[in-house]
């Protein structure tokens, strides 16, 4: 018997791109986390990730490409990370 054709093909490249990318973003947020505690005063350890981050694409430690898919989905849904706040 032949295999059946995918249903969608490239889903696979597009989950391993949300993976990856979610990956990246975690990391750089656990890093400015321990960062952040090292500091002799207080500083957000998430703001220190981001900022690590912007350097890590400047300098070309990150590719655009690999963090691009997941940002793009948090940014469409991030109305929703709002919502509780507004509820209260």
């Amino acid at each position: 018997m032949d295999a059946q054709p995918e249903a969608r093909p490239g889903w696979r490249k597009q989950g391993t791109d949300y993976l990856r990318g979610f990956a990246v973003l975690s990391a750089f947020t656990l890093l400015g986390g321990l960062v952040s505690q090292q500091l002799p005063f207080f500083f957000p350890g998430p703001l220190v990730g981001f900022l690590l981050l912007f350097v890590a694409l400047v300098g070309g430690v990150v590719k655009r490409e690999w963090v691009q898919s997941a940002s793009m989905l948090l940014a469409k849904q991030l109305g929703l990370f709002f919502l509780p706040a507004a509820v209260l």
